[in-house]
C-alpha cells in the first residue's frame, strides 16, 4: 500500500513481485495488426486451433479440413485464433493538485505506484511497454520497448515528477490533462492498452474529444484518484488551511459550505464517470486511503482472464490464456 508525500523509487522497483500476480489480459481484445503473444478472438491464419465449422464464402480454401470435409460430404473449415501484439502505454498524471493526501498518502504517491504495478505486469506478459509522465509545464513520453530497462525509466521518470510536484511549486495548470490526451493521439500506435492514471481534474468537452478519437483505435482503461477530503469536509477539523503559500479560513462545520463543497465534487465525478461510460471506457476509482494493488487485482487477476476449457459435473474447468 502506497505511503507518504513522495515515492521511494527502490519501494517502485520491489513493486516487481507483487505484479505477477495480475495480469493486464483480463477481458481485453487485441486490435493491433503485429504478431505477438496476446491471445484474441480475432479470427484467420493463427497459432492456436480455435473451432471446426462448415465453409463459408470467402473462407480460405487452405484452412479446409479435407478428412472431416469426406467423411461428412459437406466442406468444413478450421479457424484459429490469432495472437496479437498490444503495447501497453502508461499514462501517469503528476501535476501539482495530485501532490494532495489526506491518508495513508499523496494522490501521485498512488499513481506513480500504481504505473508501476501495470509496467511490470505488462513485462511479465512480454508486452512492450511504454509511457508518458506529465506535470503542469512538462512532459516525458518513454517509447514502447519490450525491455526491463523502458519499464525502469517509466519509474525514473514518475519518480522524479513525483518529487519535482512537493519540492517546486509550479503554476497549476488544470487544462493540461486535455493537452496530454491530445499528444496521446499523435503518438500511441492503433493496438495500444493505454491506462491513464489520473484524478481528472481539468478534464473538459476538448479532452473529451480527443479521448473519442483514441478510444477508436486503442483500448483505454481509466483509473481515476481521489482522496476522502475531496469528497466531504472534516465536520471536527479546524478552520485554517494552507497549501504551504496561502492560507485560507472557514468553518467546516458550515452545513451550506459542506454541501456546496460536496456537490462540486460529486458534479466533476458525474461528468468524468458519464463521459468515459458513453465512450466504453473502463473506469477504476481508487482513493489514497484503498489498498491499490488489491483492487487492480480485483480487476486484473490471473483468474479474471481464464477461459472455460471443458464442463466436469456441470462444473467449469479453466486454462488460464497465454
Amino acid at each position: 500500500m502506497a505511503k507518504g508525500a513522495t515515492s521511494n523509487l527502490n519501494q517502485l522497483i520491489q513493486l516487481r513481485h507483487q505484479a505477477s500476480e495480475l495480469s493486464l489480459l483480463a477481458n481485453k481484445k487485441a486490435r493491433s495488426q503485429l504478431t505477438g503473444n496476446i491471445t484474441t478472438q480475432f479470427r484467420g491464419r493463427g497459432l492456436d486451433f480455435e473451432e471446426l465449422r462448415q465453409y463459408q464464402a470467402g473462407d480460405d480454401i487452405r484452412s479446409i479440413d479435407w478428412r472431416v470435409t469426406a467423411r461428412t460430404g459437406k466442406a468444413h473449415t478450421k479457424l484459429y485464433s490469432e495472437e496479437r501484439e498490444r503495447p501497453v502505454i502508461i499514462v501517469n498524471d503528476q501535476r501539482q493538485a495530485m501532490a494532495f493526501g489526506s491518508r495513508h498518502c499523496f494522490k501521485s504517491v498512488q499513481a506513480t505506484a500504481i504505473a508501476a504495478l501495470l509496467s511490470w505486469s505488462a513485462l511479465a506478459q512480454n508486452d512492450r511497454i511504454g509511457g508518458l509522465i506529465f506535470n503542469d509545464s512538462d512532459h516525458t513520453e518513454i517509447k514502447p520497448k519490450r525491455h526491463k530497462s523502458s519499464v525502469l525509466s517509466i519509474l525514473r521518470a514518475s519518480h522524479e515528477y513525483n518529487h519535482k510536484a512537493v519540492e517546486f511549486k509550479q503554476t497549476d495548470q488544470p487544462k493540461k490533462i486535455n493537452t496530454v490526451l491530445k499528444e496521446l493521439r499523435q503518438t500511441v500506435k492503433p493496438g495500444s492498452n493505454v491506462f491513464i492514471i489520473s484524478d481528472f481534474i481539468g478534464l473538459n468537452e476538448t479532452g473529451v474529444k480527443h479521448l473519442y478519437s483514441l478510444k477508436k483505435h486503442v483500448d483505454i482503461t481509466a483509473i481515476k484518484i481521489s482522496d476522502p477530503l475531496e469528497e466531504t469536509l472534516p465536520s471536527h477539523a479546524g478552520t485554517q488551511y494552507t497549501n504551504g503559500e496561502k492560507e485560507i479560513v472557514f468553518d467546516p462545520s458550515h452545513q451550506h459550505l459542506a454541501k456546496q463543497f460536496r456537490q462540486q465534487f460529486l458534479s466533476h465525478n458525474d461528468f468524468i464517470t458519464s463521459n468515459l461510460q458513453k465512450l466504453g471506457i473502463i473506469q477504476i476509482n481508487i482513493k489514497t486511503n484503498d489498498c491499490e494493488f488489491d483492487i487492480l487485482r480485483q480487476f486484473f487477476s490471473r483468474q479474471a482472464c481464464k477461459r472455460p476449457l471443458l464442463l466436469i459435473d456441470d462444473q467449469p474447468v479453466y486454462e488460464s490464456i497465454k
